[in-house]
């Protein structure tokens, strides 16, 4: 089920999603007026990965707060990195901002 739709108490959402990490310098930067589950990594070498931002929406709205601090918060990518189609033994390095605000339909 899409975020929107879990979440039928939020009236308006803002969503800021910034990539940190492999291929430098110039990554992807993302503004939504509504809430995405999931974004890819960018890293090259990541094989597996990308950012599961569902869970900060679940936790932002349990809380009932607007937003997710000034700063919004840093997660990391769920992948691996590869060289070709050999693993390399550790975790993709990339981790994204995710800065959420919302705002509450009234009386719910």
């Amino acid at each position: 089920m899409a975020a929107a739709n879990r979440f039928p108490q939020v009236e308006s959402w803002s969503v800021e999603f910034t990539e940190l990490g492999k291929p430098q310098p110039v990554l992807p930067s993302y503004k939504w007026s509504s809430p995405v589950e999931n974004m890819a990594c960018s890293n090259p070498a990541c094989a597996g990965g990308g950012f599961a931002m569902g869970p900060l929406y679940a936790e932002l709205i349990a809380s009932r707060r607007t937003d997710n601090g000034a700063n919004g918060e840093s997660i990391p990518c769920g992948g691996s990195e590869f060289a070709g189609r050999k693993p390399l033994g550790k975790t993709c390095q990339n981790r994204a901002t995710v800065k959420i605000t919302v705002t509450y339909r009234p009386g719910k």
